[in-house]
Order: C-alpha cells, then sequence, then structure tokens
C-alpha cells in the first residue's frame, strides 16, 4: 500500500520548515546529506541540531552544481542532496530529478529565495521529496513565515503500518501545534509589548514554532503583490549593465520567477568605487551569504563568498 503526502505545513521560518522535514523523511542520520558549497549559516543549524553529517558539493559561477564532479562521487553513504534556486531561479531541476532518481537518494529542494515562482508551469517548491519555502523573505507583509512542502511516498507491506504512519504523521502536526500554543503562552506573558516577529525568532524554541495567524491569513488570502519585485529587477538589472557589471541573472519575459534579490560578482577594488555609485542612487548592497565555519579553510570557495554581492529588492 502506498499513501502520497502533498501537504504544507506552515512554520515561522524556513529552517524550521528544514528541520522538521528532515525529521519526517526519516533519513539514516548514519549517512551524509550533500549541500552547495555556497549557503547561509542558518540553513546548517537544522542539521547541526539534529547531529546530520553533510558534504559540500562544488558549483559554478551560475550556482549551478558542477555535475561533471558530483558524478564522481561515491554515493554509498549519501542519504540525500540539497537543490538551491538561488535568489529565487530555478537550478538545474531536470538534471537533479535525474541524479537523485539514478542513484535513490532523497531531494531535498530549497526556494527560501523565492515564492510563486513556475518553471515549466509547475510551481518551484514542487520538484524535491520535501520542500521548504520562507514566503516572509518576499512578502514584506509577513511578521514570519516559512513553508513545508511534502511530496513522498511512504511505502509499507501492510495496512496497519500504513495506518500507524499516518496516525504518526498526525500526532507530530498536533504534538508542534501544542508546543507552539504552550511557548507562545509563556513567551507572550514575558514579552507582552514585544512585536511578534521579535518572539518568533526565539532559537531556543524554533524547532517547534509555527507561523503567526496573521501571517497565515495573508498567505492563504494572497493578500499581497509581488509584481513591483519583477518590476524592481528589471530596473536593478539595467542599472548594473550600464555600469558595466553583468548580474548572474537575466529575467526574461516568458519566465514566471519571483526573484529575492538581484546578485553579481565584484573584484575587491571593483567595490569600492562601485559602493559610491550605489550610495548616490540611494540603493543598499549586501555581500549573501557569510561564509559558514566548516569553509573558510578553503581559500577557492573563500574567495567565491568574498566576491558575490546583490543589491537588495526592498
Amino acid at each position: 500500500m502506498v499513501k502520497y503526502l502533498d501537504k504544507n505545513i506552515y512554520f515561522c521560518s524556513g529552517r524550521t520548515a528544514l528541520y522538521n522535514g528532515i525529521i519526517l523523511s526519516n533519513l539514516n542520520k548514519k549517512k551524509i546529506i550533500l549541500l552547495p558549497e555556497i549557503i547561509c549559516k542558518e540553513i546548517l543549524i537544522p542539521f547541526k541540531k539534529l547531529n546530520i553529517k553533510y558534504k559540500f558539493y562544488e558549483l559554478d559561477d551560475q550556482l549551478k552544481p558542477k555535475w561533471s564532479k558530483l558524478n564522481k562521487l561515491k554515493l554509498k553513504n549519501i542519504s540525500s542532496i540539497m537543490m538551491i534556486h538561488y535568489f529565487g531561479f530555478p537550478s538545474d531541476i531536470s538534471k537533479f530529478k535525474k541524479y537523485t532518481k539514478k542513484n535513490k537518494i532523497f531531494l531535498i529542494e530549497d526556494y527560501c529565495h523565492g515564492y510563486d515562482g513556475y518553471y515549466k508551469s509547475k510551481k518551484l517548491g514542487s520538484f524535491g521529496h520535501i520542500s521548504i519555502m520562507s514566503p516572509k523573505k518576499i512578502i514584506k507583509e509577513l511578521y514570519s513565515g516559512g513553508v513545508l512542502k511534502l511530496n513522498f511516498n511512504i511505502k509499507k507491506k501492510k495496512v496497519n503500518l500504513e495506518k500507524k504512519t499516518i496516525n504518526l504523521f498526525q500526532l507530530f502536526i498536533q504534538k508542534i501545534k501544542n508546543l507552539y500554543i504552550v511557548n507562545n503562552i509563556k513567551i507572550f506573558i514575558k514579552n507582552i509589548k514585544i512585536r511578534p516577529s521579535k518572539i518568533i525568532h526565539n532559537d531556543n524554541v524554533f524547532e517547534n514554532k509555527l507561523i503567526d495567524d496573521m501571517s497565515l491569513k495573508i498567505i492563504k488570502e494572497k493578500n499581497y503583490s509581488l509584481k513591483y519585485r519583477v518590476d524592481q529587477y528589471k530596473i536593478l538589472y539595467n542599472f548594473l549593465k550600464k555600469n558595466n557589471i553583468d548580474p548572474i541573472y537575466n529575467l526574461n519575459k516568458k519566465d514566471k520567477i519571483i526573484p529575492w534579490h538581484i546578485p553579481f560578482y565584484l573584484k575587491k577594488n571593483e567595490y569600492l568605487n562601485f559602493k559610491k555609485i550605489i550610495k548616490k542612487a540611494n540603493l543598499n548592497i549586501i555581500q549573501w551569504p557569510s561564509i559558514p565555519n566548516e569553509l573558510k579553510h578553503d581559500l577557492n570557495i573563500k574567495k567565491k563568498y568574498s566576491e558575490l554581492y546583490c543589491i537588495t529588492i526592498k
């Protein structure tokens, strides 16, 4: 018997969604998860909390896997691989799907840099065995927001075992809800005058935190517009091109992409001159992401991190 799960569970953040997605996936903790070498520190927290080992795979200048090297890896001790849609733009989805199917490993889809985007008429955030999203990065009206989408089969030999699995899933969700209520009451009593967004991001209880009711209502009712992000991206793209800088991604008319920020590479000597232009144009430039401690010893990777910049879309 096979039970197909296709559910959205709304948490306070993308990393919380990832934490619970890994638990529901029941991945073998003795095996390793493959992660891309360009990654934010926050996304590593769930793996560390669950004592899951990970290994980094190489990316090219377009932030896509170097498949020639990835295909040479021995996958005996690998349980899964993470695919990140950087800045909201689709990664090599078809290659990732083929790779995971061939090697019989789990695909974790990270779509935390976008929301409501499409790839070949199918919504991004629907391609992984589990998919995570962080709409609070994209929808400015939200106090919090992380989405876990489950798209995998649970196979059991007996019907009664399958029912047990479903019940366990329901109990898992109820447990999260109960802990969410208890933690919220405790925190609310101590922080009654603090804005919800500041209460929600308490690292000590983040594993069980669901989305706040106001943010969930905005998402469910689609009470937001993301068109301005597309318009701003196009304006910033032209701005960069006029200043002889090539953005990593071009937003074509046929694309149904909702971008996070607009990324590009700058060398240190170029940055100093460009910073003045940015300041004059009243724009905000940031480096993303900060390099994880595990990668600081690798000079080649460190160089990639130091030259990757983006202009924020507010």
